[in-house]
């Protein structure tokens, strides 16, 4: 019913996981969730696959994916589920 794919970084995410995140989301159109922790840490790992990194800021639109939204975790979740 719902089409989706779902990958892991597993942290700071490569190169290889960000060319093939952005070649999803050009070519089959899929919307891109980012869920990351509630620190630093989770935004920059959210604001590098948004905006790409500043170590190849030259192949920065071949690899980010702008429209990526953060699912979260939001901080306001702790006081919600925990």
């Amino acid at each position: 019913k719902n089409r989706c794919i779902i990958i892991t970084g597993r942290g700071y995410p490569d190169i290889p996981t960000r060319r093939f995140l952005r070649y999803l989301v050009e070519q089959l159109h899929l919307p891109a969730y980012c869920l990351v922790d509630s620190d630093p840490y989770g935004f920059d790992i959210l604001a590098t696959y948004k905006f790409g990194s500043l170590q190849l800021a030259y192949d920065a639109n071949l690899l980010r994916v702008p429209d990526i939204r953060w699912l979260g975790v939001f901080t306001s979740d702790f006081e919600d589920f925990c």
